[in-house]
């Protein structure tokens, strides 16, 4: 293994690299050997702390060996593993002053190992700059450069972390597939204009694992940069978007990029559609900066944004277009259950814009990430909150990290979770359920239902039949 490492960093300096990270973190094999809680062996490669070090040594000495010690070699290392009996910063300051010693060149400061992974790749739940205190505790026992990491998605931030002397180098990961020219814009002084990392895992971290090309979530073209290279239209055209959430307003941003003429129309008062209520829930705030973002390029693009109007399917004729562009999302599905139009039953989307509305004993009926989050949310209200769900698990559609981490979060909030539970009907007082052929009832003042998303498509039809180029 130490000289495929060596091998490795031969075909690294071949190919023209400027410089090899050697990556001894996040629970791979060489943090495996440093780590005391996996590194159980007897012989010259485990027990004592020279021993554990020794594999990384080894690897370090070698890859000098081919590419010469001037070549400028870097190691990564997870300065904490967050578990007990884990790595802490005080062994991890001991490992730096090692790297130090042996000639590398800089030292990138992650966290974290597999039993931890929201603090290897840190979620929207985590707050931004988390791992800069243990970059800071590096730079304070060596004199070589030290990198730090962990949701750095802010040049201002990155610019403070600097001039404070906690870090010498800031790496950008996520903030780079949302943004490939966040540093070009930084230095061009456009800081409003860099699409922000969310956080959200979902298309970038979770893609990876189950083995697919990584996406973004809010940067489309991620991966697909050739095919969805923006240029020029070849002849202008007014275009109207009808509605005014994330796809609607992407749609608008494209193609006022490419120099069309935009107007938008929103029945809401406000722009951001689904993402506007996603973002309500605790720990789900980050989503407002990509709306932030995404109403600003509206601005700075001339869009002609129209707030308060509804496009129903009377006026599509006096709509004077070259083109539609019908982005009106989805609404909340409602089961069909008895007593679902009763007056103290509202949809968690209303339960998240009016919370004022919600009594004091809540059932959340749905415990996909909607419902889950909603019950989080209502609980942070104080509230007395039982979720049930119709399967043996809830928030499946989450992604991993911030499931684990809100599942966690529901326990210490004392939010009660029912699955295999399936509700019945919605009474006076409460709600009939079933769990296991047997009826049950459930006391409530309010019953919230996060029963999933239904498409509006009711101006579909309509558009086929006026003469218009339309898009969905």
């Amino acid at each position: 293994l130490v000289e495929a490492f060596g091998q490795a960093a031969r075909r690294s300096l071949a190919a023209g690299f400027d410089a090899i990270l050697i990556h001894a973190a996040h629970g791979y094999l060489i943090h495996q050997f440093l780590s005391p809680c996996s590194n159980t062996r007897k012989d010259l490669y485990g027990g004592s702390f020279s021993r554990r070090i020794r594999f990384l040594k080894d690897i370090v000495h070698h890859c000098q060996e081919v590419v010469g010690k001037d070549y400028p070699l870097m190691v990564r290392i997870s300065a904490s593993e967050f578990i007990p009996g884990g790595i802490t910063l005080k062994d991890t300051q001991k490992i730096a002053k090692h790297l130090e010693a042996w000639g590398v060149k800089a030292i990138h400061v992650s966290a974290g190992t597999h039993e931890t992974q929201e603090m290897e790749l840190q979620p929207m739940d985590i707050p931004r700059g988390c791992l800069v205190p243990l970059a800071e505790g590096i730079k304070k026992v060596v004199r070589i450069p030290v990198a730090a990491v962990g949701r750095i998605v802010d040049p201002q931030m990155a610019e403070e972390i600097l001039e404070d002397g906690k870090a010498d180098l800031i790496t950008l990961g996520r903030a780079l597939l949302a943004d490939p020219e966040f540093p070009k814009k930084t230095r061009e002084g456009r800081i409003e204009d860099i699409r922000p990392c969310i956080g959200c895992l979902q298309g970038c971290r979770d893609r990876l694992y189950q083995g697919q090309p990584i996406t973004c979530m809010v940067n489309a073209s991620a991966g697909f940069e050739r095919e969805y290279r923006l240029k020029p239209a070849e002849s202008r055209k007014r275009v109207v978007i009808i509605g005014g959430g994330p796809g609607g307003m992407e749609a608008a941003r494209v193609a006022a990029s490419r120099g069309h003429e935009i107007a938008l129309f929103e029945k809401n008062g406000h722009l951001g559609g689904q993402f506007h209520m996603a973002s309500l829930p605790p720990y789900k705030g980050e989503i407002k900066f990509f709306l932030q973002y995404l109403t600003r390029q509206m601005g700075k693009l001339g869009v002609k944004v129209h707030l308060h109007q509804e496009i129903t399917a009377d006026r599509l004729p006096q709509i004077q277009a070259d083109v539609i562009i019908l982005a009106t999302g989805g609404s909340a599905s409602k089961p069909e259950i008895p007593g679902v139009d009763r007056e103290n039953v509202f949809t968690a989307w209303e339960a998240l814009t009016n919370p004022e509305k919600v009594g004091q004993k809540v059932v959340v009926v749905g415990g996909g990430a909607v419902g889950a989050e909603t019950a989080e949310f209502l609980a942070d209200l104080q509230k007395d909150v039982t979720l049930i769900e119709m399967l043996k698990e809830i928030a499946i559609d989450a992604e991993r990290t911030h499931r684990k981490l809100l599942l966690r979060r529901l326990g210490e909030k004392g939010v009660k979770v029912r699955v295999l539970t399936q509700a019945k009907a919605i009474l006076e007082g409460g709600i009939e359920v079933e769990f296991d052929g047997q009826k049950d009832f459930i006391a409530a003042d309010t019953v919230v239902l996060a029963a999933g998303v239904k498409e509006n498509n009711e101006l579909a039809e309509s558009l086929k039949r006026i003469n218009v180029e339309f898009y969905k």
